[in-house]
């Protein structure tokens, strides 16, 4: 555990860059930030975690299973569910680039048309 001010956003980092005071930056963290990225468009500008102290507590919460709840104007279940699909705990369960690619352009594909 880093017992330093990290000095980086980590209402967005995923896990292992908190557990990792910042040294761990890889696809699939990139992935959860994304996520989060993406609920904080959905919720029109919404500090993801902001009742969070600080990324000791962001960190105890995520190991509890808590993620972001569904922003209210996310569309559909199913975009939610895509969202959730990034923010998986362990690194190596988190939906891919290319899989979370192909999910949105079939979420644009069916609205679209």
């Amino acid at each position: 555990m880093c017992f330093i001010q990290l000095d980086i956003p980590w209402p967005w980092a995923a896990p292992e860059v908190l557990e990792s005071c910042g040294r761990v930056f890889n696809l699939k963290s990139d992935i959860w930030g994304f996520g989060v990225t993406s609920w904080e468009i959905f919720s029109l500008g919404q500090v993801p975690w902001a009742h969070v102290e600080g990324e000791k507590d962001l960190l105890a919460l995520l190991n509890r299973g808590n993620v972001l709840p569904r922003p209210e104007y996310c569309s559909s279940n199913e975009l939610y569910e895509i969202l959730q699909s990034c923010w998986k705990l362990k690194a190596d369960e988190r939906v891919s680039s290319e899989k979370l690619a192909l999910q949105l352009q079939n979420i644009y594909d069916v609205s679209s048309s």
